[in-house]
């Protein structure tokens, strides 16, 4: 069973996540739930969870399989995304490629798959904790604001700045991730529409 501290890390590791979907929502074109499309590929951010005391959330990208035709195998899209995300600094903790079938109509299902990315980070790694004490100073002091309004169960200046500290740490990591993810797709993405130019 979770701590309470594990409960409120959960909650606004989501938040963060949240707005960043809607940041790309807005940015390209929204799809259903933490979905959205750009340049052939519809990507989704999950939720966090937090799993033995750190932080996970899961970025996906679905493979273009119209664009594939024969030019690309599934798995050969697959490992040309992997090479470019593998160069990441901060590399994800796995990297998998998973078959979904979703239920369009009672009579009708649709197979897809998806690129899907797990980043797993240390809550020391999220945020500074000196940073966290120097900020709180300075609200002390007057000399910066009170951020934003209260947390219900959360009575300290520390643990609110904690807290908030993680929704922007991990929305600003996840970012980073997602943009390498794009990058990936659309570097693979020019490559077979060149094939497809050349006839090869």
């Amino acid at each position: 069973m979770s701590t309470l501290k594990e409960q409120y890390f959960q909650r606004f590791a989501s938040q963060g996540l949240a707005r960043l979907t809607e940041e790309y929502q807005k940015k390209y074109h929204p799809k259903k739930g933490d979905r959205f499309f750009y340049n052939e590929v519809t990507y989704e951010i999950s939720n966090a969870n937090v799993v033995n005391g750190e932080i996970e959330f899961e970025i996906s990208s679905k493979i273009p399989q119209d664009l594939l035709a024969k030019k690309m195998t599934l798995e050969e899209y697959f490992e040309a995304v992997k090479k470019t995300v593998l160069k990441e600094a901060e590399k994800p903790v796995s990297i998998d490629m998973e078959n979904i079938i979703r239920e369009v109509r009672a009579d009708e299902t649709k197979e897809r798959d998806y690129v899907k990315l797990l980043y797993r980070y240390p809550p020391d790694k999220v945020y500074d904790e000196k940073k966290v004490i120097r900020e709180a100073e300075e609200i002390r002091q007057g000399k910066s604001p009170l951020p934003g309004p209260e947390i219900p169960g959360v009575s300290t200046l520390a643990g609110k700045l904690v807290l908030l500290a993680v929704e922007r740490g991990i929305q600003e990591k996840a970012k980073a991730h997602l943009e390498t993810l794009i990058k990936a797709n659309d570097e693979v993405i020019a490559e077979l529409k060149q094939k497809s130019r050349k006839g090869s």
